[in-house]
């Protein structure tokens, strides 16, 4: 009954809409792989113009021993937006995998497969628990082959750091989210992320088309944890790996829901308060603090989170937009302060774009396109109680080097129910007080 359904809904849509859906059908296309909400799971997602598909995954390069997932099928399509036909988005069905159970510290294969067909065999590795390595880019932001250039960047942070689980990409992941094509540009030239890599994404004021509309057409790329505000699910998130919590904000205005932003508060004060962890790393795509590119949207976005992240004990919080390096030292209540503050940082330009800052702001590093060329990011690693953060240029040149010590410890060997159990309440008669002990 249900591929009736598809079926009489595609035909539907060719007689009476003036979306076209392409004639020769495709199984899969737009795979990807991120991030899951542990370190043990993964989400898959990938388009396809047919029922019936599923995900091989497993340890062998070759799939030779694999196990099966079947997907999710959601089906979707766009029509035109102000008259342009290139915002068109043929019906097809978008299928989720949510992968669990995975072994810490592995590399897992991949594929699609629809009867007698076979997609290119892709591959992600699995963190470790001793040791945490991902890259970060900001606002890749690219049309057509000059993706090629950010998948060079790409290949020489792999190369610099051959540890790197996974790549965090602060909003702007195309130009024009609303036109199919750039998506199409950004899996067809920006292979290495796309085929080796899991994703770990923000929604940018680019995601739709002209402006930020919501995140409707980025979430049809991206399957991330479903553990978010309704507001905002699968655009904000979060995830956990080596005790370390990343909180993902999609927090770009939009008009038609003033609580977008108390919602998410909310949200994050809970995630914070039941996820321990020795840090805390935030990624939106307008930040806190602005060189004067962007400025409006960070007095927007500063007077709804600074003091939330402070509050909360962020230790760092990513955001890109500016399209120029710029890192401030440890801040709290806007003052340099060692022991609590929050280090904020706009990653650069991973993409062709590229501004001059007006100014330094509160930042104490500025660094702008015309000191290294655009085609920027960084690489991130935590060992133990230390984050150490380096930002690269496309030829390997380092610009800038950072790190935090954590503020807080986890006593991995705590338990709730014992120390409940171990509480006991006195009663002292003569000074009527009641004591408690543990």
């Amino acid at each position: 009954m249900k591929k009736l359904y598809f079926l009489f809904t595609l035909t539907l849509t060719l007689l009476f809409s003036s979306i076209n859906v392409n004639a020769n059908t495709n199984f899969c296309y737009n795979l990807k792989a991120s991030v899951g909400e542990s370190i043990d799971q993964v989400g898959i997602i990938y388009h396809s113009d047919v029922e019936g598909t599923e995900v091989h995954y497993g340890l062998d390069s070759h799939l030779s021993e694999y196990k099966i997932a079947e997907p999710t099928e959601t089906v979707y399509g766009k029509g035109q937006t102000n008259g342009e036909p290139e915002t068109v988005f043929k019906n097809r069905l978008v299928c989720r995998v949510n992968l669990s159970d995975l072994y810490e510290d592995a590399t897992y294969y991949y594929q699609v497969v629809y009867q007698n067909e076979k997609s290119q065999i892709q591959t992600f590795r699995t963190p470790s628990s001793h040791k945490l390595t991902f890259g970060v880019l900001c606002d890749t932001q690219s049309s057509g082959s000059t993706f090629q250039q950010s998948n060079e960047l790409v290949n020489k942070l792999v190369q610099i750091n051959q540890n790197i689980n996974f790549f965090m990409i602060a909003g702007d992941i195309v130009d024009r989210g609303g036109y199919e094509v750039q998506w199409n540009y950004f899996d067809q030239y920006m292979t290495t992320i796309n085929r080796n890599y899991l994703f770990a994404t923000v929604p940018g004021n680019h995601s739709s088309n002209p402006s930020y509309i919501d995140a409707s057409i980025y979430n049809q790329y991206f399957f991330n944890p479903q553990n978010g505000p309704e507001v905002r699910k699968n655009s904000s998130y979060y995830f956990v790996q080596n005790d370390v919590l990343f909180i993902m904000l999609d927090i770009m205005h939009r008009s038609d829901n003033k609580n977008y932003n108390k919602e998410q508060i909310e949200w994050f004060k809970q995630v914070v308060q039941n996820v321990p962890s020795k840090f805390v790393i935030v990624m939106s795509h307008p930040g806190c603090y602005s060189t004067g590119v962007y400025d409006g949207d960070a007095e927007i976005v500063n007077g709804n989170w600074r003091k939330v992240f402070e509050e909360c004990g962020v230790d760092l919080a990513i955001s890109g937009h500016e399209h120029i390096y710029a890192r401030t030292q440890p801040l709290y209540d806007n003052k340099v302060d060692l022991e609590k503050g929050v280090t904020y940082v706009i990653g650069g330009s991973a993409g062709q774009k590229s501004y001059s800052a007006i100014g330094k702001g509160m930042f104490d590093v500025v660094i702008e396109t015309e000191e290294y060329g655009q085609y920027s990011g960084s690489i991130c690693e935590i060992v133990d109680d230390t984050l150490t953060m380096s930002f690269y240029r496309k030829n390997g040149t380092v610009k800038d080097t950072f790190t935090i010590k954590s503020k807080r410890t986890i006593d991995k060997n705590f338990d709730i129910d014992n120390f409940m159990d171990s509480i006991k309440v006195e009663y002292d008669e003569k000074t009527y007080e009641n004591k408690i002990i543990w």
